[in-house]
């Protein structure tokens, strides 16, 4: 993610699990082999959708389009517009 301009932390869990905290409710996990984060989406009606990747490469790819979209709607919200 430092690659793509973003600085983040990282925080040990139980279970040998890290978290990092991407961007307001945003937190993507990892064991080590695998590297998973949900989303709140509404256009699927207030379900959850659970991402996972197995390369960093394609996680960082996956969550810098998912970035976009919270901070399109983090800007409708300040704004409030319709997303």
């Amino acid at each position: 993610m430092r690659k793509r301009g973003l600085d983040t932390g990282a925080h040990l869990l139980a279970g040998g699990c890290v978290a990092v905290p991407v961007a307001r409710g945003l937190r993507v996990c990892t064991d080590g082999r695998r590297i998973w984060w949900v989303v709140w989406d509404s256009q699927r009606r207030g379900e959850p959708l659970l991402a996972m990747h197995i390369t960093v490469e394609g996680a960082a790819d996956h969550l810098l389009k998912h970035l976009a979209v919270i901070e399109r709607r983090q800007a409708a919200e300040v704004l409030h517009l319709p997303v």
